[in-house]
Parts: structure tokens; sequence; C-alpha cells
């Protein structure tokens, strides 16, 4: 039986159960796994939960900052059944949610299965509910946006374009940085990789000007991908798939990981078929004569900047692929 299916019937079974004298009802489920998960259903208003109950000498309540959104509730509270213990519980505020909420938890689920160090098990979960909450704390998510799609790929090309065997891609996907908030997409040993898409009129977008101040990061590289629809051949789910089948399983759980704090969820996965054509790249080094703005250079009155560059008047910094495969080979 499925994760997920276990968890349903396991509410189902619960909620025939439950009375008005029941505060919170729960079943354990997955007794194999090193530690006690609960499935369970909180009282008259029936509100779904999940609860990982470990040793609090692991990790104490007040290491963890408790979240609440409009979907979701996490905390870390004591176990009433034994003072021992705490536990952290994964509530279901929207029942709109459902589907994410069952593959959350599946997912953690999945990759705590075949650990047995507890320390280890916890860390996980945590590590887990840090790259799924940005998905419940918006307001609204149908998906990612053109534009989201558009960054993504182009991270995605440039995984693909630049791995020629396995140790490439597990190395490009762990230097893989934009997609959890850092300041440059890629992060090398030496050098920063910033990815940019552009349409058929050549210019990119520039809203961090940071990214470019080789003062601070004496070592940048701004990779450009044109993508047009136009004879498309390849969708993001499609470049995905590749990769997926590029790496082996301790990578695909990084890359599936990083996937998740991109924004790319399974559930949204038939939108994302529209097909692309990527006809053109430029592989640029940044240098003192490469135009640009840097916030140090600006009054101090400013407080956000951004700007386009136009691709075709930017030839006599284009250092060609090759170069940047030589400068990434950590």
């Amino acid at each position: 039986m499925s994760i997920k299916k276990n968890l349903e019937e396991t509410w189902t079974v619960i909620s025939q159960e439950i009375n008005k004298s029941n505060i919170k009802a729960f079943r354990v489920i997955f007794p194999k796994i090193k530690i006690t998960i609960r499935v369970c259903i909180l009282g008259q208003s029936k509100k779904k939960s999940i609860e990982f109950v470990y040793d609090k000498k692991i990790l104490r309540k007040n290491s963890f900052k408790n979240i609440d959104t409009k979907g979701l509730e996490i905390k870390i509270e004591d176990d009433p059944d034994n003072s021992i213990n705490n536990i952290i519980s994964i509530k279901l505020k929207n029942n709109s949610l459902l589907e994410i909420y069952l593959e959350f938890i599946e997912n953690i689920i999945k990759y705590i299965q075949p650990l047995t160090n507890k320390d280890e098990i916890i860390n996980l979960i945590i590590k887990k509910i840090d790259i799924w909450i940005k998905f419940f704390k918006r307001e609204k998510f149908d998906g990612l946006s053109e534009e989201e799609i558009r960054g993504l790929i182009g991270e995605l090309l440039f995984i693909k374009n630049f791995s020629k065997n396995k140790e490439n891609f597990k190395n490009n996907i762990i230097r893989w940085k934009g997609c959890e908030n850092g300041l440059h997409d890629f992060e090398f040993k030496k050098s920063k990789v910033e990815i940019k898409t552009f349409s058929s009129t050549g210019k990119i977008r520039i809203t961090y000007p940071d990214q470019l101040d080789i003062d601070t990061f004496p070592e940048i590289y701004l990779v450009c991908f044109n993508l047009t629809k136009d004879n498309g051949n390849f969708s993001l789910n499609s470049i995905i798939n590749l990769i997926k089948k590029s790496i082996d399983e301790k990578t695909l759980i990084i890359f599936e990981d990083k996937l998740k704090s991109a924004g790319y969820f399974e559930i949204h996965k038939s939108n994302y078929n529209d097909e692309y054509n990527n006809s053109k790249k430029h592989c640029y080094k940044i240098v003192k004569e490469f135009p640009k703005i840097l916030y140090k250079e600006l009054n101090d009155s400013i407080s956000k900047v951004s700007y386009s560059l136009d691709t075709n008047l930017l030839s006599s910094f284009d250092i060609g692929p090759k170069q940047i495969e030589d400068i990434i080979s950590d």
C-alpha cells in the first residue's frame, strides 16, 4: 500500500471512531521506522494531523520557531503521554490543500524510512519542513508563473549543457544555489555563475545589481539562454526527466529537494508541458568594462534598482561555452 493511501485510510478509520469526548484520536503507522509516527484526527473539528514523536534531547522546543499559515500549522510540543518526548505536529488547516499536504508528508516518510539514526531522522524532518513551507506560505499557489518557468528552465539548461557525466551532474546540482535564495544561481569554489533567459528581443533583466559586483566576487560569469516557443522541442517537465535519468539515487534526492525549493511540485506538473526552443546561448565574463549598475555607485537614497541589458550589444564580452566548462571544473 502506498504511503498516501495508508494515511488516507487511517484517517477514515479514526474519523469513524471519534466521538464528542475525543480531544484527539490517533493511530501509530509504519512501526518499523525508528521514531513513532502518529496519524491524528483533532476532536470535533476533525482536522487532520501527523505527529513525529522523538526524545526531546534530540531537538528542544525553543530551537524551532513554530509555523502558522492559512493552510498549515507546524509546532513542537510536549508529549502528554511521555514526559521525555517531544512531538513535531504538522496539522492541515485547509482541506483544499490535502493533495499537496499528502505529498509533503509522503516525501518526509519516504526519506526517513531507511534511516536508523534518530538524530538524523529529526534533522531530515526539519530540513524537509524548511523546503516545503515555502509552498504553504504563499497566499495562492497554482504553480509557477511563465517568468518563473523560464528562469527555472535556464538553470536546468545550465546543469544539462555543462554536465558530461554523472559526476558533473552531481557537482552542478550541489552548486545550484539560486533555488535556495542564494545571491548567484551557481556557486563554485572560485567563481559565481548567474543564469538569465531572453526572448527574441535579446533583452535580459538584472534585478539584483550586486550579482555583478566583481569587487566582492572577483570571478562572475553570466550565462544567457535564448528561449522561444517557436518550433519548441523540450518542456520544463522533459528537461527535469532528462536530468533525473542522468544522476544516481543520492543525487536525485538532492535534486528533487532543490526543485521544490524552486517552486516545482508534482501536483502542478500538467502546467509545465509547453515546449520551448533554445537556439542561442551567450557566456559572458563580468569585467570592469562590462555594462552594469552597482548599488555602491548610487546615491544612498536609491533603495532598489533593476535594469535590462541587450545581449545583441555584448558580443565583445562573450567568452564561449568552452571557457565556462573549464571554469566550473572544481
